[in-house]
């Protein structure tokens, strides 16, 4: 199997060596035990070996104090420097957290300006619009303006063209009464080319040709001048109305009501106000 990667901010193990200083310390502690079981009597002091001994001993726990303050020394400045070290893998998760705070704080500063320079662009765009839909409006005004003069001009032009194309007025046809000294009660019949128009009735009711043996109040009129020989139908036939008063002549003589004739000239009004009024 291959060897696992070290994982970042994994920390230092010192273990190798602190074991290998507890053994040794171990081993001159065994050595001191020793040499104190076996330390000879009082007596024996005398004994150049055992008082060599005996000096050897006193150095070795001399070393042993030192030894175990060295070790004491050295794992408080191990301590230290694990904490540091600890210090160190924590002070550089912050920064690298404090980066990436910078880099998305530098992020979203980008945006904000970039944002800014959109508002701000679009404020420039909207003051030009304003200017343009100002001056739009106050083009529209003036063609507005315009607009309104040339439709009168136009109006005017219109009926100019309209008086010139218009046909010459027709004139009023008068009926004068007639100087024969004969006493006529006469009824006015107008013949036109689609019918007849009875005049002397408020409405002057109009009816058509295809109906003249068929109306109702044609043939009332005709009965009334029947009754009395003063009474007398007068067609005021108009020059497209000749044909009219041909077939509303024949009905007046098959059911003998008087009548006569008059030619009308165009197609004017036909007025009547100067005949005396029947009794």
């Amino acid at each position: 199997m291959g060897r696992r990667r070290r994982k970042k901010g994994e920390t230092v193990s010192l273990f190798p060596f602190l074991s290998i200083l507890s053994c040794l310390i171990g081993s001159l502690t065994l050595m001191i035990s020793t040499m104190a079981m076996v330390q000879i009597d009082p007596s024996e002091a005398d004994d150049p070996e055992k008082a060599k001994r005996a000096d050897e001993f006193a150095l070795l726990e001399q070393q042993l104090k030192k030894d175990e303050e060295l070790l004491k020394t050295l794992q408080e400045k191990i301590n230290r420097e694990q904490k540091g070290l600890k210090d160190a893998v924590l002070q550089q998760e912050n920064l690298l957290n404090l980066e990436k705070k910078i880099a998305e704080l530098k992020k979203q500063l980008k945006l904000k300006e970039k944002l800014i320079v959109e508002k701000n662009t679009k404020a420039k765009q909207q003051e030009t619009w304003k200017l343009e839909l100002h001056k739009i409006s106050e083009d529209h005004k003036r063609l507005a303006v315009q607009e309104k003069e040339l439709l009168i001009e136009l109006d005017k032009k219109k009926e100019e063209l309209s008086e010139r194309k218009a046909k010459p007025k027709e004139a009023e046809v008068k009926i004068l009464p007639g100087g024969s000294g004969v006493k006529v009660n006469p009824f006015f019949i107008e013949c036109n080319k689609q019918g007849l128009v009875l005049l002397d009735e408020s409405k002057q009711p109009r009816i058509l040709r295809k109906e003249i043996r068929k109306d109702e109040r044609l043939l009332k009129l005709l009965e009334q001048v029947k009754k009395n020989e003063q009474n007398s139908i007068v067609f005021l036939i108009r020059p497209d109305g000749v044909s009219t008063y041909y077939d509303a002549n024949k009905w007046a003589n098959e059911n003998y009501a008087r009548n006569g004739k008059l030619p009308i000239l165009g197609q004017g009004h036909i007025d009547l106000s100067l005949m005396n009024k029947k009794p």
